[in-house]
């Protein structure tokens, strides 16, 4: 009897052997091919741009990370020279996909001359110099105050077009 029980265990653990050594070893997918998986991740993050004679951009940020598709960073701070101004973009997300910029929450702009613009939601398009956005808006200058919703920049051409406006222009500022 005990012949025969230790019979049955061996053909069993047999076919359970065979099963296993006749499987593809590696068959369960552990790394899956989806794009939402980081291919690397940074935390204080300081990117400097120059060119011939100066550093021209410095980019920081709180967190940067990288997937196969887009670039996502948190708290960005970003300060760049251009046309003798000096420029300050700052906001909470920002995600490089396809030459375009979507920057995300509490969005600020300000030039060295006094120009200040803010909004919770903008997207760049590198490509062809578009600054586009459909939330409300401020523009703040010297003179002029602006409140509107939706906005089209077109920085080539230095064209504006926005939608529901209302501005408040001053010729003497208190």
């Amino acid at each position: 009897m005990a012949i025969k029980a230790l019979y049955y265990v061996f053909a069993i653990f047999s076919v359970i052997i065979f099963f296993l050594l006749s499987q593809e070893p590696y068959f369960i997918d552990i790394k899956s091919s989806s794009s939402d998986i980081a291919k690397i991740q940074m935390n204080d993050v300081k990117d400097y741009e120059m060119n011939d004679d100066k550093i021209i951009r410095v980019l920081s940020a709180k967190k940067a990370t990288r997937f196969e598709k887009e670039d996502v960073l948190d708290g960005v701070y970003m300060s760049f020279l251009k046309d003798k101004f000096i420029y300050n973009v700052k906001s909470l997300h920002v995600i490089y996909r396809d030459d375009l910029i979507f920057l995300k929450d509490d969005v600020e702009a300000n030039r060295s001359d006094n120009i200040s613009f803010k909004t919770q939601e903008m997207v760049y398009d590198i490509n062809n110099k578009i600054a586009k956005s459909k939330e409300r808006f401020t523009y703040k200058s010297k003179f002029l105050d602006i409140e509107g919703k939706e906005f089209f920049y077109d920085l080539e051409k230095k064209d504006i077009k926005t939608g529901n406006l209302h501005a408040i222009y001053e010729m003497e500022k208190k």
